[in-house]
């Protein structure tokens, strides 16, 4: 039976939920006046690269995939 795991992790989820904050942010900046607009873009670009951060910590937590599964299910191919 091979492994299907499509990443249904908390890590993934928050990880990618914080993205996409991050991204809604930076797209907003789109349409602000000129002058708060760069700032708030970049506040959205350090959002996206937070979310980064914040799913390789949870990972490490344990909220990740279990690495010990995933290389069990991959030999039996």
């Amino acid at each position: 039976m091979p492994l299907v795991h499509h990443g249904n992790t908390r890590a993934a989820w928050v990880g990618s939920i914080v993205a996409f904050v991050g991204f809604l942010v930076a797209g907003v900046a789109f349409v602000l006046p000129g002058g708060i607009n760069w700032t708030v873009m970049w506040i959205g670009f350090g959002i996206v690269a937070l979310s980064a951060v914040v799913g390789l910590v949870l990972r490490n937590l344990g909220h990740g995939a279990r690495e010990d599964l995933l290389t069990a299910r991959a030999g039996e191919r």
